[in-house]
């Protein structure tokens, strides 16, 4: 029977510091990254981590003539707000989940060679130091986008989870028609979706503009709310629309609220609840307070309220937002 040759050591050699490139060779012929750790700093795009060979020989071959294959567990330090990209290049550097990831700050991946010529190297963990490792498809953050901007996919993520809402209307101003105190009718509620996005690129963007609220005006009726919507950016992604409500105005004594906005785009798409009518009370009644408890509330819908009704001034609508769930691999 006959055995391998292997060698044994103690202990660690000291980990190798190597700046990024299009190609860091993790195992060079010269011996100068013969160390198990490595470390990867400064910016810039890796396309490959080169050919693997034995440092003693010089050759891919080991002691019995064997192909070497070797593991290398890697930290990556990106340069303050700079970002190290590893490519999915298969076969020659295969990442998990397909995709190209985006590093952003210090960063683990464990990274195997095999036998082919040229080398073809396999990541097989990755971490972020400062998240759980994402495994099966996990919760990589949740953030609630307030403000109109260009949204970058986070490192690790290739799903999302979205919540989008629009702005609603504002209701006007009341009256004071035959006696009565004329409340305005209520606004309705925005229109409300949920999307899963997939096959997402880290590093990648998305615009989403924010549905802003309807403003009280000096007369009825109130301003519109406007739509929320989620479109591609370097990401393509199908537009998410989410409409906002109009604003109310009174017509005559009995007036109706504004109705629900609507959405598209989502895998759920919600119209919102319509707003209440106007009420209409003697002026000076005491019961006002009571009508307004009920008859002229604006409609809701999940994160959106529309504008209930107001005498003699109308209120203001809300704004729309953005909930994302950011999700690993499947």
């Amino acid at each position: 029977m006959t055995f391998a040759a292997f060698t044994c050591a103690m202990g660690d050699s000291p980990a190798i510091s190597l700046p990024a490139a299009a190609t860091v060779n993790l195992s060079p012929a010269d011996g100068s990254g013969d160390a198990n750790r490595i470390i990867i700093t400064g910016s810039g795009t890796i396309n490959s981590f080169g050919d693997c060979y034995n440092s003693d020989t010089g050759t891919r071959l080991g002691d019995s003539g064997e192909i070497v294959t070797v593991t290398k567990h890697v930290t990556f330090l990106p340069d303050a707000g700079q970002t190290i990209t590893l490519h999915q290049n298969s076969p020659l550097l295969c990442l998990l989940g397909q995709a190209d990831r985006v590093i952003s700050g210090k960063s683990f991946g464990v990274y195997q060679a095999d036998t082919s010529t040229p080398t073809y190297w396999q990541e097989t963990q990755f971490a972020q130091d400062n998240r759980s490792p994402v495994v099966g498809g996990g919760l990589i953050d949740a953030i609630y986008y307030a403000a109109s901007q260009t949204i970058t996919i986070p490192v690790g993520a290739h799903r999302a989870w979205v919540r989008m809402w629009g702005g609603t209307g504002a209701s006007g101003a009341g009256g004071a028609p035959y006696g009565y105190a004329v409340y305005a009718p209520g606004t309705g509620a925005a229109g409300y979706l949920e999307k899963l996005l997939k096959n997402l690129t880290p590093g990648n963007t998305l615009i989403f503009t924010r549905g802003t609220a309807g403003v009280v005006g000096a007369t009825s009726p109130g301003n519109n709310g406007t739509a929320s919507t989620l479109a591609s950016g370097t990401q393509t992604i199908g537009t998410l629309t989410a409409n906002g409500s109009n604003g109310s105005a009174i017509a005559g004594l009995q007036s109706t609220g504004t109705p629900g906005g609507t959405a598209t785009g989502g895998d759920i798409n919600v119209t919102g609840q319509s707003g209440g009518s106007n009420a209409q009370i003697p002026v000076g009644d005491p019961a006002i307070g009571a009508y307004m408890s009920w008859q002229t509330l604006g409609g809701s819908n999940f994160f959106s309220k529309g504008a209930d009704g107001g005498y003699p001034n109308g209120n203001p609508g809300t704004p729309g937002g953005l909930i994302i769930f950011w999700l690993g691999d499947q």
